[in-house]
């Protein structure tokens, strides 16, 4: 695999091939499945806590009323997200060991992570508000913001950025790369779409999703370790 990653100290500026990502951070997990269990973990804890990060309960969205039903939705959602935020982070670190060979090291993602924990939360609720209210208005202003910060937390992570600076960094980074990284998100959402639409039996489908929420991660981290300039 070594061999079709592009040389870092590489004075070229990098083009962004799609296939070659959507390919290869595929085949990362699929040869590094431990890849796959803090999203395993960070499941069962949030089973343990009654809520979902892989099959969030919306059924309380039609009410209008702010009642109990409605507070603890919220309540399970925001801390599932939470757990999805903490868990991300988790990846540009582990990627980074994949690709200088090193072992995975688990431990120094997750104490990096309790580390940055504030920032990455901050960052994260900053641009979902921002992709959520261009989704809200006109849905192209959303996928385009979302586009300009999908690297904002490889930037924050490895880069020991702060909220603002790792968004900037990853809009810097999107900067005439745009419609590649469109590309990659819309291929993973196509995916993501086919595989939960089509695949219904336990347990292929906690695998299959385990798969996908790993496979946007390693997708962020391969991008911003492999093309950052």
């Amino acid at each position: 695999m070594t061999n079709e990653i592009r040389d870092m100290n590489s004075p070229e500026p990098p083009v962004i091939i799609p296939i070659d990502v959507i390919r290869l951070s595929a085949r990362i997990i699929i040869s590094h499945p431990i890849l796959l269990l803090p999203q395993l973990i960070g499941t069962l804890i949030a089973e343990l806590l009654g809520v979902s990060t892989l099959y969030p309960d919306f059924s309380w969205l039609p009410q209008l009323s702010f009642n109990l039903d409605v507070l603890i939705g919220l309540g399970s959602l925001f801390v599932g997200y939470l757990i999805v935020i903490l868990i991300s982070g988790m990846y540009p670190l582990l990627i980074r060991d994949v690709f200088l060979k090193e072992k995975i090291n688990l431990g120094r993602a997750v104490s990096t992570v309790f580390k940055r924990g504030l920032s990455l939360i901050l960052a994260s609720l900053v641009i979902v508000v921002i992709v959520a209210a261009g989704l809200f208005f006109l849905i192209i202003p959303g996928l385009i913001f979302y586009t300009w910060y999908f690297v904002t937390i490889p930037a924050l992570i490895l880069e020991n950025k702060g909220p603002m600076a790792a968004m900037s960094a990853s809009k810097e980074f999107a900067r005439g790369r745009g419609l590649a990284i469109f590309a990659i998100i819309l291929v993973w959402i196509l995916v993501n779409w086919f595989l939960t639409n089509t695949i219904d039996l336990f347990p292929f489908t906690l695998v299959v999703n385990l798969f996908l929420t790993t496979w946007v991660s390693v997708l962020a981290s391969y991008l911003y370790l492999v093309y950052k300039t």
